[in-house]
């Protein structure tokens, strides 16, 4: 079927050359002095032809315009519909406010001088109360006097850590002694009688142990939470330290970190991990071995306050020389229990406060399976209360004997007996020089006359004074 476009098109090509002939023969005619009308008429047909073919054809380009614009927005309101219809992007949910908590009473975490092992007690500002390790069996009862002292009627959060005796050992008659809410293990059995007597007495309460792992979290409340940093999952690895159950409390802006006695390997996976460390009080890992406390540890760490617990004169010379010489390198305050006895830091208002409860005599408790020879120490710092800008008020050092009220007399420098100090390894029987290739591993200072009583012989090689 023919358009009136198409038909147009072919009126004015028929039209075209009528037109062009009849201005031929008009010309001819006017030249000849020939009559013009018969050409002239020929070319007022063809000029009319032309023109209405010319006019038939502009019609159906309108035609076709005004088809296409309805179209062009058909198609833009669909679009517009579909913009309209499309469904939103749901909002990322919000997250769920933090409980917040009641405050009853200042923070307040005491390192309780066990002797050789740990034990911390933790008194939250919420009003629960968390115990970390119970000490050695030998304490039990120290730990046991100290808990009633402080009011504790019951343990919400009983953590211990890992199952040497030196941390379970006087955890048995605290279960058989307060009321428990939680208790947490990691999850590693051992063979001996102090963890058969652990686990005898959570079964006698009646109480289910939880295994908690890095990234949970015991306590989670607004501007006051516990949170577990280690051990991770699947861990296999012979030494029982490294399955250390290790804590961050966060309290508004200040942080404590309790680290069992995790060595350089945990240490690693937490690095790993990517966990926030950075703490104000770092209770330094295994006793102050040299073990544990790596420099990249530290750094990440980096607190302002480190509390060692250890006994005093413990034959495995924890805390080791490099530790405390690292620590006092960065500017870490140090605190021990074998020289303060129990320190107790209290938390008000952002200010952090530490006192000392010393014992009337030093324990000389054992310490835990792995042997170690003597080292000496350098003196810790000096007691202060501290606010949260940093400001100090140092009263007096911390290293000597402390009495009960927390006043701190000034120490005596380590005795070195008058003769120079030599240098021994964990494992050698030999003592050396500073400077002798075989303590590339480990350097234990020491004095010579120590070392001899202790059946130490010199060394060939550097040849030390005899």
């Amino acid at each position: 079927m023919l358009l009136s476009g198409d038909i147009g098109l072919f009126i004015s090509f028929l039209g075209i050359p009528f037109l062009t002939f009849s201005l031929v023969d008009l010309t001819k005619a006017k030249k000849n002095n020939k009559p013009m009308k018969a050409a002239a008429t020929t070319l007022i047909i063809s000029l009319i032809a032309t023109s209405v073919g010319f006019a038939m054809i502009e019609p159906e380009e309108n035609d076709v315009a005004e088809k296409e614009t309805p179209a062009a927005i058909e198609k833009v309101e669909e679009k517009t519909e579909e913009i309209k219809t499309k469904p939103e992007k749901p909002k990322e949910p919000e997250k769920p406010k933090k409980e917040q908590f009641e405050k009853v009473r200042d923070l307040k975490v005491h390192y309780i001088d066990v002797g050789q092992g740990d034990s911390i007690l933790v008194q939250l500002p919420n009003g629960e109360t968390a115990l970390i390790d119970g000490g050695p069996e030998s304490s039990s009862q120290t730990v046991l006097n100290y808990l009633k002292e402080q009011n504790v009627e019951k343990i919400d959060y009983l953590v211990a850590t890992h199952p040497h005796e030196d941390h379970i050992g006087g955890l048995p008659i605290v279960i058989q002694n307060f009321e428990i809410g939680n208790i947490y293990m990691p999850d590693k059995t051992h063979t001996t009688k102090t963890f058969e007597n652990l686990m005898s007495a959570i079964q006698n309460k009646g109480i289910k142990f939880k295994t908690p792992i890095a990234g949970d979290m015991l306590l989670d409340k607004e501007g006051l939470n516990l949170t577990v940093l280690a051990p991770e999952t699947n861990i296999n690895d012979d030494n029982l330290n490294n399955y250390s159950i290790v804590l961050k409390l966060n309290y508004k802006d200040n942080s404590f970190l309790f680290t069992g006695d995790a060595e350089t390997e945990a240490e690693q996976n937490m690095l790993n991990g990517n966990y926030d460390l950075k703490s104000d009080i770092l209770k330094v890992g295994h006793h102050g071995s040299y073990s544990s406390t790596t420099n990249k540890f530290l750094e990440k760490v980096n607190p302002e306050y480190a509390i060692i617990s250890c006994g005093a004169e413990n034959k495995y010379g924890y805390p080791h020389q490099a530790i405390i010489d690292k620590l006092e390198a960065k500017g870490i305050q140090i605190y021990r229990t074998d020289k303060d006895g129990t320190i107790i830091i209290a938390v008000d208002n952002e200010e952090i406060k530490i006192d000392f409860k010393k014992t009337a005599k030093p324990k000389k408790e054992n310490a835990p399976p792995k042997e170690e020879k003597q080292s000496s120490y350098k003196n810790s710092q000096p007691n202060q209360s501290v606010n949260s800008n940093g400001e100090s008020n140092k009263n007096s050092s911390n290293s000597g004997n402390t009495s009960s009220n927390g006043a701190v007399s000034k120490p005596k420098p380590p005795a070195t007996d008058g003769v120079e100090e030599v240098y021994i390894t964990n494992t050698g029987s030999k003592y050396h020089r500073g400077n002798c290739r075989h303590l590339k591993k480990s350097k234990i200072p020491i004095s010579l006359k120590k070392a001899k009583s202790q059946g130490f012989t010199p060394c060939k090689v550097c040849g030390p004074p005899q």
